[in-house]
C-alpha cells in the first residue's frame, strides 16, 4: 500500500547529502549543518499525489550539487485551491547558488547481494526517483546579499510566464511500460460492441512484508491512450477502454523487478466513459519476466468466482536505467532548438549509393568522405544510421545484413555470404573483403564503409548537426520474422545504453537528433537521458516497404499519436503519405511536436518547395548538393 504524503515526509525528513558541510546524526542519515547564509525557499506547485515530494537542487554542495540522490526534501506547508505550497530552509555558504525543483518518490533499493533478510531490513537504502523537473534551458538564481534570504514567489516550472516542465530520467530506479492494443481482451460473454470497460493497474508487491516498511517499492501509477495529452496518475477507477481498438499503457518503476506482479482489474461500463458507474467483470495477472515470449503476454482474466471468463494481452517492456550515467547530464536540459526554417539536411550523407532507377551519389554512402561533403555544401544536419558490432563498437552502415565475398576452395569461383553486422566485430568488418555497393578496399579512409561514430564525432566539422537513427531489427507484419532474414538481435536495453554511452562520451557540444523506427527504443532513449531530443521514425501506409508488426508504425497518424502520448520531440514521417495528407504537419505541430519528413519524393525541388510551405523542421534528401544549388539558382533568377 502506498504511504500518503505527510507518512512520507516524516520517514524522509533527514536526507543523504554528500558533502563535507554536513553533520550525522543519531538516526544514522546525514543532516544539513548549520553554517553559512540562511536560506528560505517557497514553491508553489500543482496538486501532489500521494508518495510524491517536491525537492530542490543546486550548484552548492547544500542543495546536492544536482545530484538527485543528495537534494533537499522540502515540507508541505499548505494546500489552496492553486495547489501546493512547499518550503525548506537550508543554510548556504556560496554568495550565488543556481537551482532548481523537481518532484520525486522515494523508492526501496535493496543490495544484491547475501545479505540475509534480518540484515536487509536495516540496510534498505532509497533511490530518489525523479518524475518531473524544472528543465527551462537556465537554472533559477538566487544572489545571497544579507544574512538571511526568502525565495517566497517561486511557481514550479514557471518562469517569466512561460511553463517548461519535462518528465525524469531513471537513476537507479527501472520503469514497466505495459500496453494492451488492438483486440488485446477476449471474453467469453461479449456485452456487446459499444460495450465501454474500464481497466486499473496495481502493482503487487511478493515480496516478504518484513523487508521494509520505510520507502515505497513503486512510484505512482501512470497511464494514457492515445485520445489523450500523454501520460498522468491514474484514477480511482482506472482509464476507459473499449478492448478492441485503443491503445493504453501503464507506467511503473521500481529499483527491483524481482517478484513484482500486477494486478488488472477489469470493470463493464455500460453508461459513460469515465468508469463512474462499474460493473465487475474480473482480475488478470502478470508477473514481469514469466512470458514465454519477451514482450507479450496472454493471461486470464477470472471473474469473483474463479472462474475463467476472458482473457487479456499485455505487451511489456523494461527500460532499465544507464550504469554509471555521466553526473554531469543530471538536470541537463534538452540541446534543442526549433528551427525556424525547414533544415536542409543530407540522408547517408550525399545519398544513396545505389538505388535502381536512381544514379547513384557521387561518394560513397554513409561514409566520413560523404558526410563531410554534405557539410561543405551548406547542408544543416546530416542522416546516418548506427549499428553495432558483436564487439560493442557503434559503426555507421544502414543495412542489419553484411555481404562478404568468398571464393570456394580452389579458388574460382566466387560468391558472396549475408552476415549479420551484429555478429561480425569492428576487426572483422575493416578486413574481411565486405561489400555493399562501395568498394570496403578503398585506400582513403575517409572513402570506406563502417567508419564507427567515434571517429564521425572526431573528424567532423562540430558545426554539422546529426540526425543518428538507432538501427533496431522489427518483426514484420506478413511472416512475424524479422526484417532482412534476421534470426537474433542484442536485447535493446544493453544495444542502447552502448550507442549512448558513445555519445555521451564523443559528440561535445553539437547538436543532436535521435531518431529509430522501433517505438520501445524512442521510448528507451527519452527515459535513460534527457539531453538528447528524439523523434520517432515512421514510413506509415506504403507499398514501398514491408509493414511492421508493432501496431504504432502502422500508419502515420498512429506515429504522431504515439510521440505525442510519450513527450517526444518530434516525428520524422514518410514524404509519400505526408504528401497524402499534409494536415498531418499542422496536427503534430498542435501537439508542440517538430516535423521532419525522408523519402524518394524529397529529391524533386517543386516537392521540397512544397514542404517548406508547411514548416516542416527538416526535410532529408539523397542529393543534397544539388538541391542546394538548384534553390540558389532559383533565388538568383
Amino acid at each position: 500500500m502506498l504511504l500518503n504524503r505527510w507518512e512520507l515526509l516524516q520517514q524522509i525528513k533527514c536526507v543523504k547529502l554528500q558533502c563535507n558541510k554536513h553533520v550525522t546524526c543519531c538516526c544514522g542519515w546525514l543532516c544539513v549543518g548549520i553554517v553559512g547564509m540562511h536560506v528560505t525557499l517557497r514553491v508553489l506547485t500543482p496538486t501532489c499525489h500521494d508518495g510524491i515530494i517536491v525537492f530542490v537542487t543546486g550548484d552548492c554542495p547544500e542543495l546536492g550539487n544536482w545530484s538527485p540522490q543528495a537534494a533537499v526534501p522540502m515540507t508541505l506547508v499548505s494546500s489552496t485551491d492553486s495547489g501546493d505550497v512547499w518550503s525548506t530552509t537550508v543554510n548556504v555558504s556560496a554568495a550565488r547558488v543556481e537551482y532548481r525543483y523537481f518532484t520525486a518518490c522515494v523508492l526501496q533499493s535493496f543490495s544484491s547481494a547475501s545479505t540475509h533478510l534480518a540484515e536487509v531490513k536495516e540496510c534498505c537504502g532509497c533511490i530518489v526517483a525523479v518524475q518531473n523537473w524544472e528543465s527551462d534551458n537556465k537554472p533559477r538564481i538566487m544572489e545571497l546579499t544579507g544574512a538571511t534570504v526568502d525565495c517566497d514567489r517561486d511557481v514550479y516550472g514557471v518562469r517569466d510566464g512561460v511553463r517548461s516542465v519535462s518528465r525524469g530520467w531513471l537513476d537507479g530506479q527501472s520503469e514497466i511500460c505495459l500496453r494492451m492494443h488492438g483486440q488485446a481482451l477476449w471474453l467469453r460473454n461479449e456485452a456487446g460492441s459499444e460495450t465501454r470497460y474500464c481497466i486499473k493497474c496495481e502493482p503487487v508487491d511478493m515480496r516478504p512484508a518484513m523487508l521494509c516498511s520505510k520507502h515505497l517499492r513503486f512510484s505512482p501509477v501512470y497511464v494514457t491512450d492515445f485520445a489523450g495529452s500523454g501520460f498522468s496518475h491514474q484514477a480511482v477507477s482506472g482509464i476507459s477502454f473499449n478492448g478492441s481498438n485503443d491503445h493504453v499503457t501503464f507506467k511503473v518503476q521500481s529499483c527491483g523487478l524481482e517478484l513484482v506482479a500486477f494486478k488488472f482489474l477489469l470493470y463493464c461500463n455500460d453508461d459513460d466513459s469515465n468508469c463512474s458507474k462499474m460493473n465487475e467483470i474480473g482480475v488478470a495477472f502478470y508477473q514481469v519476466g514469466t512470458s514465454s515470449q519477451p514482450d507479450v503476454s496472454i493471461i486470464p482474466v477470472t471473474s469473483s468466482k474463479q472462474q475463467i471468463v476472458g482473457t487479456l494481452r499485455v505487451n511489456a517492456v523494461v527500460v532499465n536505467p544507464i550504469q554509471k550515467f555521466p553526473k554531469d547530464l543530471n538536470f541537463s536540459p534538452q540541446c534543442y532548438d526549433k528551427p525556424q526554417q525547414s533544415l536542409k539536411i543530407g540522408h547517408r550523407g550525399l545519398g544513396k549509393s545505389y538505388n535502381k532507377g536512381v544514379r547513384s551519389a557521387r561518394v560513397p554512402e554513409n561514409t566520413v568522405l560523404s558526410f563531410s561533403e554534405t557539410a561543405k555544401c551548406g547542408a544543416d544536419m546530416v542522416e546516418f544510421d548506427v549499428i553495432l558490432t558483436s564487439d560493442n563498437v557503434p559503426v555507421i552502415f544502414h543495412d542489419f545484413m553484411a555481404s562478404v565475398n568468398l571464393r570456394s576452395s580452389d579458388g574460382k569461383r566466387a560468391h558472396a555470404l549475408k552476415v549479420p553486422v551484429t555478429d561480425l566485430t569492428i576487426e572483422e568488418l575493416n578486413t574481411l573483403n565486405i561489400t555493399k555497393w562501395q568498394d570496403s578496399m578503398a585506400v582513403n579512409e575517409d572513402e570506406r564503409p563502417f567508419p564507427t561514430l567515434r571517429h564521425c564525432f572526431e573528424a567532423l566539422d562540430p558545426r554539422l548537426k546529426f540526425n543518428i537513427e538507432i538501427k533496431y531489427c522489427m518483426h514484420l507484419l506478413s511472416t512475424g520474422q524479422l526484417e532482412e532474414g534476421v534470426q537474433h538481435f542484442p536485447e535493446r536495453n544493453s544495444y542502447v545504453d552502448v550507442i549512448l554511452g558513445d555519445i555521451f562520451q564523443h559528440a561535445g557540444d553539437r547538436e543532436i537528433l535521435l531518431s529509430c523506427f522501433d517505438p520501445d527504443v524512442c521510448i528507451m532513449l527519452h527515459a535513460k537521458q534527457t539531453r538528447y531530443p528524439v523523434a520517432f521514425l515512421s514510413q506509415g501506409e506504403t507499398g514501398k516497404y514491408e509493414t511492421f508488426q508493432d501496431s504504432r508504425a502502422a500508419s502515420l497518424q498512429m506515429a504522431v499519436n504515439f510521440a505525442k502520448v510519450e513527450s517526444l520531440t518530434g516525428v520524422v514521417l514518410h514524404t509519400e503519405g505526408l504528401l497524402k495528407d499534409v494536415g498531418l504537419i499542422d496536427l503534430a505541430h498542435s501537439y508542440g511536436l517538430s516535423v521532419f519528413c525522408w523519402g524518394e519524393e524529397n529529391n524533386d525541388v517543386s516537392t521540397i518547395k512544397l514542404l517548406k510551405k508547411h514548416m516542416l523542421d527538416g526535410i532529408i534528401c539523397d542529393r543534397v548538393d544539388e538541391l542546394i544549388q538548384a534553390f540558389h539558382t532559383d533565388q538568383q533568377q
